[in-house]
This record gives C-alpha cells, sequence and structure tokens, in this order.
C-alpha cells in the first residue's frame, strides 16, 4: 500500500462509537496496559521466585513478544488475500497505517484491537505456563508490547528515537516507504536477521 500525501486523518467507519474505537492517542497504553503489568509482576513477586528465577521468566516474556510482534506484523498484518472481506480486515488492523503513517491517531493499536489479542495470548499461556509463571511472564509480554507501541511511535515522531536507534528508525522507514516487505520488527531487529527481511 502506497503512502498518501494527504495528512489528514481518514474516518474508518460511519458508527461514531465504531470509529473512535479504531483510534488511539498516545497516553493511553500505557496508562491502560501499565496497571495490568504492575499487577502481574505483583502476582508473580508473591509467588515467590528468587531474583534470578523471577528475572528470567519476565525476560522470557519479552523474548516471546518480540518473535509475536514479528510474526504478527509479517504474517497477519500484511496478509496478502484476495477475498474482500480479507482485504478489509487487514487494512482497518494495519492497511490504513501504511496509507497514512503520520496518523498519530492510528499509529498505536486501538483497544478495540489489542485487547482481544491480549486476552488470546494470556489465555494461551496461563494454559501453557500454569498459575505460577504465567503472571511473570505475561508481565514481561506485555511490557515487549509497551516497548513495541512506544518504539513505533517513535520511529514516526521522534527526534530523540531516530538520535538513539537510527538503525531502527532507518529499517522501519524502508518498511514503509521503500519495500513493505521488510523490516517488521519495529522494536527490535532481531527477527528480521534472523528470517532475512532485515
Amino acid at each position: 500500500m502506497s503512502p498518501s500525501s494527504n495528512s489528514t486523518s481518514p474516518r474508518l467507519f460511519e458508527n461514531p462509537v465504531l470509529e473512535r474505537l479504531s483510534r488511539v492517542r498516545p497516553w493511553f497504553p500505557i496508562a491502560f496496559w501499565g496497571p495490568i503489568v504492575a499487577f502481574a509482576l505483583r502476582s508473580h513477586l508473591a509467588a515467590g521466585f528468587d531474583l534470578v528465577e523471577g528475572s528470567a521468566i519476565f525476560a522470557a516474556g519479552f523474548v516471546v513478544w518480540t518473535f509475536v510482534e514479528y510474526a504478527l506484523h509479517r504474517e497477519l498484518f500484511h496478509w496478502r488475500t484476495e477475498a474482500s472481506l480479507g482485504r478489509r480486515f487487514v487494512y482497518l488492523l494495519h492497511g490504513v497505517h501504511h496509507e497514512f503513517p503520520n496518523d498519530p491517531d492510528r499509529l498505536l493499536m486501538p483497544p478495540a484491537a489489542a485487547i482481544p489479542f491480549a486476552a488470546a495470548f494470556a489465555l494461551f499461556f496461563r494454559a501453557m505456563l500454569g498459575p505460577a509463571i504465567f503472571p511473570g511472564f505475561f508481565a514481561g509480554f506485555l511490557t515487549g508490547y509497551l516497548v513495541y507501541d512506544y518504539s513505533h511511535f517513535g520511529a514516526h515522531f521522534s527526534d530523540r528515537f531516530a538520535a538513539w536507534f537510527p538503525a531502527q528508525k532507518r529499517s522501519h522507514m524502508i518498511h514503509h516507504f521503500v519495500d513493505d516487505g521488510r523490516g517488521f520488527g519495529v522494536s527490535s531487529p532481531f527477527w528480521d536477521r534472523i528470517f532475512g527481511t532485515g
């Protein structure tokens, strides 16, 4: 999808509630997910892991997020389909961001999309890891998500991000303006290097 020269934010839905749910302001992810991370960390600390075990569980969740970020971005957000419903789904989920890459209201994942994804991952991880390990792992996973969200915002709008992480900024701009089949890792280039999409 080619970026639009139009800087206005497009309206996606006639219904004002759906339209509002398709947008998110930069303060929202930390305000919404931050307390969930804090609660999960509190539960994790109460489980009695020592510092090394507890840190490893949190770090594992964070690292798993980086792979999920890469895989979702590559396989779902850039899904190529001929079905009109599938194309509409991809456009609403991510294509609108490629068409209007500097729209601050559509840069971060809106809660209407993020909450179902997070709930599905939470149920899966809870079932796979059990009640003791899950909170710390999920806290790391959600922290990774927040790093992704704000890295993405920074890549588009922050001169400081560009100064601190010039390779990530360059990779993301190439993804938007040169080749959308490369640079799927926004918060980390690791998986792009592993899979040859860097």
